[in-house]
């Protein structure tokens, strides 16, 4: 079953502690409200105070969200039986206070990705044990409130899913689990994130990974794979049309940043490598294309073949792309590779590129 997706920050915490706060303090600053409103889920000390100043709410946001990341480490942590006992007194606290802070930012704001944090959070405390945090799941799963009954029962699937990092057997019920709350809310930007967060962080397996991509949406890896469209121009396309070439597919927009600023490397990995078989096939998400051909005609360097597709967004389409920008990269006979070449793709290629199309060596 394909999700609906939307562009969506990660939600990994590292990614979270890192940028999500501040991005909260940017949307809200302009938001700031004396008022009080009641936060979906159980309700805490925090959500039924008056209402701080969403600056003072942030900067407190981002100084526990130091003390997490200094007593974590790394997110590998927590998905490491023989750490978590260990690192449970030293980052629950912090945790804890986390929760509350996202609670009142989103109380004063409405800011629905602090809530979705939040029962991420929850998970989180819940993997390290601590009592409180599994009460408040197991409650909030049994509340007509559809909408905390949801997240509460995807912050207890990503916990146990976490806990058996170990165990593809374990993970393999959780999915099957899973797969049910997936074809009950299609449309849920929540459970898409759950997913990814399960396939980022301690699949057990490769098979664990295939099936959470399968669930997302996701191309296998290791299987044919062709992208067909019409190109910029009117032309019919299909990258099966390249089969002997090594293919790296872009999907990017020009109001994308981070994509921008890339091309400039990969506009120069494409110069040395393009007569060695190498091409390159931008899929842009631009709607409408008007940008994107203002784009094209002054910067003549990006000169690959671009297809156009208006019914793939970032919200609803059909490989997978739930964040841009991101690289499919296929071999000489045809078969994806990897759905995440982006940030490799120099090495994977080159190495692709040393092969003949049919060497299994």
């Amino acid at each position: 079953m394909t999700l609906k997706r939307k562009l969506v920050v990660s939600t990994l915490l590292a990614a979270f502690l890192a940028g999500a706060v501040m991005q909260i303090g940017v949307l809200a600053r302009d938001e700031v409200t004396t008022s009080t409103a009641p936060a979906s889920g159980p309700t805490s000390a925090a959500a039924s105070q008056p209402i701080r100043a969403v600056d003072a709410i942030v900067k407190d946001l981002q100084s526990v969200s130091r003390e997490i990341v200094l007593n974590l480490g790394t997110m590998t942590s927590l998905v490491d039986e023989t750490k978590r006992a260990a690192l449970a007194p030293k980052v629950s606290p912090s945790m804890k206070k986390m929760v509350a802070l996202l609670e009142e930012i989103q109380a004063a704001t409405g800011d629905d990705s602090a809530e979705g944090q939040k029962w991420q959070i929850l998970a989180m405390l819940s993997l390290l044990g601590d009592a409180d945090s599994v009460k408040i799941l197991a409650d909030s799963s049994a509340s007509k409130n559809k909408v905390t009954a949801l997240n509460a029962s995807l912050a207890s699937s990503l916990a146990a899913y976490w806990k058996n990092a170990k165990n593809e057997a374990e993970q393999k019920k959780v999915l099957e689990t899973f797969s049910k709350l997936v074809a009950a809310n299609p449309d849920s930007e929540a459970v898409s994130e759950t997913l990814m967060m399960m396939g980022n962080l301690g699949p057990a397996s490769r098979s664990i990974k295939n099936s959470i991509n399968t669930l997302l949406g996701i191309p296998e890896e290791g299987k044919p794979f062709a992208i067909s469209g019409t190109t910029l121009d009117g032309k019919a396309f299909n990258t099966a049309d390249y089969k002997g070439k090594v293919v790296l597919v872009d999907f990017w927009a020009t109001w994308c940043g981070p994509c921008l600023a890339e091309l400039p490397e990969l506009i120069k990995f494409y110069e040395k490598h393009k007569a060695e078989g190498f091409e390159i096939v931008g899929f842009p998400l631009d709607q409408p294309t008007e940008e994107l051909k203002k784009f094209l005609s002054e910067n003549k360097k990006v000169s690959w073949v671009q297809i156009i597709d208006v019914k793939q967004t970032l919200g609803n389409n059909k490989f997978g792309i739930h964040g841009i920008p991101t690289m499919y990269l296929i071999n000489q006979e045809g078969t994806l590779v990897t759905t995440e070449a982006r940030g490799k793709y120099e090495e994977l290629v080159t190495k692709l590129l040393a092969k003949k199309a049919g060497d299994k060596k």
